[in-house]
């Protein structure tokens, strides 16, 4: 095949650019971002479409995107090539409707005999007998591309050995292997198929299998389960004893308490009576007193007043008598009148102020008396007032304890004491063995008189001992709901399945074996085809590396799965390719891409070599041995380096008839 010509309406940064190209060989020069990597893309693009999809990881867009026209609507362009038959044929492409017309060289559209609608990028491959994946990997290298990446050159071998018996890569033992896989696929299955006969029994097989052990798995479970809650309802129900257990010591410790409780109100009692019978007794003798105090009080008033009265009584005899005289002598005419008046006279003024200053004494004595008694009786009172309050207080507090108390005595608790030491001694021995050792001690601090340590004790372990029970409790719990809710089907059921599935399984697969057993068979024919075309390959190979090294490497072979290995002169030991420099790498694999091209596409279509920046790792003396071994393929085949040195472009025009085609 000959690129005679070829115009791009718009692909990436190229719009409207023509150029038209030699047999031989076409230099392809511009600076770097001239165009030069997009213009090798559209020629492979034009014969096998350009690939959709997302961007990849690395945010690189697929090519259907990445190409479109920065400044252009039209994606596009043709491009006119010639068979090695003189056919001549234009490729006519719009990758925005995802169209393509091709033309003969009357222009006459005969797209219907060569495109399948279902894969319109498929042109390429019908024309040409190549598809884009071994296109690729022969007369298309990429920049830095010259490499054939051997972890998937299987395919390629098989492709090539298609290709070396039939002239086309999909005919030979291929198809007739194709035949078989397919009849193994449709009639049994395969390890990549999921659909086919054997693959839906395998499939049901594998899922009862699964089932059954799962079901036997969950039967076991289950089993444990019930085993584990077995174990959980004893270590409940010795929890549940230990916890009352335990509880009764804490009762056995209030009951102690309660016991000194109740002694202490008893002894309070006691002295709250002798209290109370002190109080009455004051009360008592306080109210004596007080009519003691009157009594006596109202006796010296008495006698105050019987002395007033006394010397009244001396003060009126007195007077009385002085009147008896004045009268005597009134009436006798002993005395003159007027002087018997006068005797009268003074007594009866003496008498008046007499009575006045008794009147006047009397009442302040009534009135100090009377003010005494007042506070003497007020004193009485107050004192009486406060032995009945301290003796209501008391009583009341008597009544309250006792009310308190209840009907208990202390020597009812003491039984009850006594009763319950010896449950808790006797339950004590039932567990002895499953308890710790802070609960051992705790059973020995019983028996001593303290008990405020041993309640808090108590209250400590119990505790923990509760949140354990609890604990297991919740567990138990779970564990029952899940044997409850857990439903197994019949296993029985499932083994009669897996048995007749089994029998149709060993049918499928004696069909399987017997398609196996030819499909390897058409293997082992074509590894043979393989053996006998690589010695020859091998010669091209071997010749074209030598002279692209100047013949310091004159043995290098590829083994049947295009793996090479090199004689290395200088160690006379065989090498891998991997271990020499990278630019004899590329010149190994550029040597091997023209031994396939002709020897194995000797008898296909003659593709054009397209190489970008093919020499970026060669030195001065390995680029001029390449370009002298290039400017030969030319004379044989169409070959296009693009390229952004001018050294090269200058070394190429000045040493080999080119067509050069500039993009700056």
């Amino acid at each position: 095949m000959r690129i005679d010509r070829l115009h791009v309406r718009g692909f990436g940064k190229l719009q409207d650019f023509s150029c038209d190209f030699s047999d031989g060989l076409n230099v392809i020069y511009g600076h770097n971002e001239s165009g030069k990597s997009t213009l090798m893309a559209y020629i492979k693009a034009m014969l096998y479409g350009v690939k959709g999809g997302r961007a990849g990881k690395n945010g690189i867009l697929p090519d259907s995107k990445r190409y479109i026209p920065w400044n252009n609507s039209q994606y596009g362009g043709y491009m006119n090539i010639k068979l090695e038959n003189g056919e001549i044929y234009r490729i006519d492409r719009d990758f925005l409707a995802n169209k393509i017309n091709l033309y003969d060289s009357s222009f006459n559209d005969i797209s219907d005999n060569f495109i399948d609608i279902r894969d319109i990028n498929s042109i390429g491959e019908k024309l040409v007998g190549l598809n884009e994946n071994l296109f690729e990997r022969t007369v298309f290298i990429k920049q830095m591309g010259t490499r054939i990446d051997t972890s998937t050159s299987k395919d390629l071998v098989d492709r090539i050995s298609n290709i070396q018996q039939s002239g086309f890569e999909d005919i030979s033992y291929i198809k007739a292997q194709n035949a078989l896989k397919e009849a193994l696929r449709r009639q049994v299955g395969t390890d990549r198929s999921y659909t086919r006969p054997l693959d839906i029994i395998n499939q049901r097989l594998a899922e009862l299998q699964e089932k059954k052990v799962n079901l036997l798995n969950e039967e076991k479970r289950l089993e444990e389960l019930r085993g584990k809650q077995q174990d959980i309802s004893l270590k409940i129900n010795k929890l549940k004893f230990k916890y009352r257990l335990l509880s009764q010591i804490i009762d056995y410790c209030r009951l102690k308490e309660k016991l000194k409780v109740l002694y202490e109100k008893k002894e309070e009692i006691h002295f709250l009576e002798e209290a109370v019978r002190q109080a009455q007794e004051n009360i008592t003798k306080l109210e004596e007193d007080k009519k003691s105090a009157i009594l006596h009080l109202n006796n010296k008033q008495m006698a105050g007043s019987k002395k007033l009265r006394g010397t009244d009584v001396l003060l009126m005899i007195c007077v009385t008598a002085t009147l008896a005289v004045g009268i005597a002598a009134l009436v006798f005419n002993i005395l003159s009148p007027l002087f018997t008046l006068i005797p009268f006279l003074s007594a009866f003024i003496l008498f008046v102020l007499r009575t006045r200053n008794i009147n006047r004494e009397a009442k302040a004595l009534q009135k100090d008396r009377t003010d005494e008694l007042n506070s003497q009786l007020s004193q009485f009172d107050e004192r009486i007032a406060q032995n009945k309050t301290q003796y209501q207080k008391l009583t009341e507090r008597i009544e309250g304890l006792k009310v308190n108390n209840g009907a208990e005595s202390p020597e009812n608790v003491e039984s009850e004491i006594s009763r319950l030491y010896i449950e808790i001694i006797k339950d004590k021995e039932k567990i002895q063995d499953n308890l710790k050792q802070q609960e051992k001690e705790l059973f020995e601090d019983i028996s001593k008189e303290s008990y405020e340590n041993l309640l808090v004790k108590s209250f400590g372990i119990n505790k923990n001992v509760l949140s354990d029970l609890q604990r297991w409790e919740t567990e138990y719990n779970t564990i029952a709901q899940t044997v409850k809710n857990t439903s197994i089907d019949s296993i029985s059921d499932i083994d009669n399945e897996i048995s007749r599935l089994s029998r149709q399984k060993k049918s499928l697969d004696s069909k399987g074996e017997a398609l196996n057993i030819a499909i390897n068979t058409l293997e082992a024919a074509a590894e043979q085809v393989r053996k006998k075309y690589v010695p020859v390959m091998n010669k091209v190979l071997n010749s074209s590396f030598s002279g692209l090294t100047s013949q310091k490497y004159n043995d290098v072979r590829t083994g049947d799965n295009l793996k090479i290995m090199v004689d290395n002169p200088e160690t006379e030991t065989l090498v891998p390719v991997s271990m020499l420099s990278d630019g004899t790498i590329d010149q190994i694999y550029l040597a091997l891409r023209v031994a396939i091209s002709e020897t194995v596409l000797k008898n296909h279509e003659c593709m054009p070599f397209i190489m970008d920046e093919p020499f970026a790792q060669y030195d001065d003396e390995r680029t001029f041995n390449a370009l002298k071994y290039i400017g030969n393929i030319s004379k044989k085949q169409q070959v296009f380096i693009f390229t952004c040195k001018k050294r090269e472009v200058e070394l190429i025009s000045s040493e080999f008839p080119c067509k050069i085609c500039s993009l700056t």
